[in-house]
């Protein structure tokens, strides 16, 4: 589990409040605070370092962040960078091809969940 010892119950308590309305859809509620925390540092970093990934994909990306956390898979902050690093270096480097590969027609968001599904089963 993610090492939050470092934050206020006051600075949880705002991240758990601004994530809210993506917090409320978690049914263990025991893990809220610190996937708050997640969140927050997978945002803080995506914004710094992919200012030109597209909103989708940022978005995608925290998908994948979130289950990540969830299937136990992030214990500190430098893991959150590194699956974020991989994510978006597999996005840059394969979905040109995936693509073009595409067989079949679909919506945008039909063909991009299929490409972020596949990443997760690598």
């Amino acid at each position: 589990m993610l090492d939050i010892t470092n934050k206020t119950t006051d600075e949880i308590n705002l991240l758990t409040e601004k994530y809210k309305s993506v917090l409320e859809l978690i049914k263990n509620k025991k893990i809220i605070p610190n996937l708050a925390v997640v969140l927050d540092i997978g945002i803080n970093y995506i914004k710094e370092k992919y200012l030109d990934l597209s909103a989708d994909w940022k978005s995608y990306t925290m998908l994948y962040i979130k289950d990540q956390y969830l299937n136990d898979k992030i214990n500190n902050e430098t893991d959150v960078a590194l699956l974020i690093d991989n994510f978006v270096k597999y996005y840059n480097e394969e979905y040109a091809g995936y693509i073009d590969n595409l067989s079949m027609s679909a919506s945008d968001y039909d063909r991009d969940i299929e490409f972020v599904h596949k990443y997760y089963k690598i």
